[in-house]
């Protein structure tokens, strides 16, 4: 007991060691993830010219899921980008070329000419920071609007502006996530490498001498009697 209680041996960490070294670990992980960041950027780099070098990116959006008609909806009832009065011009204009356009986006009439006479008398909102999310939720009923109004001679300049943000965001998003992908994938492929390096294979020569010398060690240690202990049994189950 005095032996431990000098040397110091089964004495638990102090709270200062252990804070040390939580806060080492905390370098460690900080600079793990800035180099990881610088990578995933050069990456980005790669991807984006990879992109460019094909002529196109894969950023999907489907007009037919009810919360984007939903989204876009509300956005018509505030009267955002004056959609509510741009769209009120096509309800008077032309109800039954509106109407067509609607439903083949699987939406009910009855609902847009809701949120058309809810929005077309609000003050327009421009800016648009306070519906941002609604905006990207929207987006690809948004898009189909642009050139639905365009087609009629409508203006469609600051829903455009707005658009054009939001498409710019999930091409980065997406081009991002390539980067982080590729980039994980050489960091294990490389700590794959440095660990089959770590750990030398044993040479068969140097097995063999190893088996040879515990079977010399074994025949050694065996005495003649238990020998023919062992044939006799061999004998009697035989």
């Amino acid at each position: 007991m005095a032996l431990i209680s000098i040397s110091g041996i089964g004495r638990k960490k102090s709270k200062q060691a252990k804070a040390q070294t939580k806060a080492q670990k905390k370098v460690v992980a900080q600079k793990k993830a800035a180099i990881k960041k610088a990578k995933v950027q050069a990456k980005k780099k790669v991807v984006l010219a990879k992109i460019k070098k094909i002529g196109k990116i894969a950023v999907k959006y489907n007009p037919l899921v009810a919360t984007a008609r939903n989204a876009f909806l509300a956005l018509v009832s505030l009267n955002v980008f004056n959609l509510g009065k741009r769209l009120n011009i096509m309800l008077v204009k032309n109800p039954k070329k509106l109407m067509d356009f609607w439903t083949k986006l699987s939406g009910k009439f009855s609902a847009l000419q809701n949120a058309i006479n809810t929005g077309k008398n609000k003050k327009a909102i421009v800016g648009a920071v306070a519906v941002a999310t609604t905006i990207t939720t929207a987006t690809p009923i948004l898009i189909k609007v642009m050139k639905f109004l365009e087609e009629n001679g409508i203006s469609k300049e600051d829903i455009t502006k707005a658009v054009k943000v939001v498409v710019a965001k999930a091409i980065d998003k997406k081009i991002t996530q390539e980067a982080v992908k590729e980039v994980e994938e050489e960091e294990a492929k490389a700590e794959e490498e440095e660990t089959s390096q770590e750990t030398p294979e044993e040479t068969p020569e140097e097995t063999s001498e190893e088996t040879s010398e515990e079977t010399s060690e074994e025949t050694s240690e065996e005495t003649p009697e238990e020998s023919n202990t062992d044939n006799e049994q061999i004998g009697y189950y035989c």
